[in-house]
């Protein structure tokens, strides 16, 4: 049985991938650096900003300096328009009536993660109150902890503080995602449970040669607490 709850942002509660992928090519290619290949954007999907603009700009190939000014562009630039997978937050509500503990877990920089949460109308889940209750235990953002996903440094911040203090063993713990990333995170501090969420950036077939087995592999992120006796009351 699982207690506690490790929910990626991206890819798993708003739907941003795609638009905000092709919304990034366009920045490249004001920029001057032409078109980058959707496959190369979604290859580093998941990192912080400052590893994945450097991690295209050497697949790309593109002049010294540029990752520098595509990060900066991206920091700049307003996000496009996007929203909410359809039934994510009646799914995590489900999950804390039946009492378990919900963390957030983003490698999205401080910057960008209120006003995200603002413009899908988030924040009385993430700092907030619904009713009497508080959605998510702990919303951790890259910089709150030493290191970033999938490092097993990024459980020196809140989450791990929290895991610490309940002294909740791995084995009732389960990571979300929707990367490569994320399954790496889950298993370099020791998470036995991966749920894989393939919402646009990694197939079923590649969370398969990972390890993860087809049952814990969803399609749609509210389906998370359908899982087989992950959810159990």
């Amino acid at each position: 049985m699982i207690d506690l709850f490790i929910v990626d942002f991206d890819g798993f509660v708003v739907d941003s991938m795609e638009v905000g992928l092709r919304q990034q090519q366009g920045l490249a290619v004001e920029l001057g650096l032409g078109r980058p290949n959707m496959a190369v954007l979604r290859k580093w999907v998941g990192v912080p900003v400052d590893a994945y603009a450097l991690g295209i700009a050497r697949d790309c190939g593109w002049p010294e300096g540029s990752a520098r000014r595509f990060e900066q562009i991206i920091l700049d630039t307003e996000e496009p328009e996007f929203g909410l997978f359809d039934g994510v937050l009646e799914m995590l509500v489900r999950l804390r009536d039946r009492g378990k503990i919900l963390c957030l877990l983003t490698n999205r920089d401080p910057g960008s993660f209120p006003k995200v949460c603002a413009k899908i109308r988030l924040p009385e889940f993430v700092t907030g109150e619904k009713g009497h209750m508080r959605l998510f235990d702990v919303a951790q953002v890259h910089g709150d902890a030493q290191e970033a996903k999938p490092h097993p440094g990024v459980f020196s911040g809140p989450i791990g503080n929290l895991i610490r203090d309940m002294q909740i063993p791995l084995s009732r713990i389960a990571l979300t995602g929707d990367t490569r990333t994320d399954w790496e995170t889950a298993r370099n501090f020791g998470i036995p449970t991966f749920v894989g969420a393939v919402t646009g950036v990694t197939t079923i077939q590649e969370f398969e040669a990972m390890g993860v087995p087809n049952s814990h592999i969803i399609i749609n992120p509210a389906d998370l607490d359908q899982v087989p006796g992950i959810a159990a009351p």
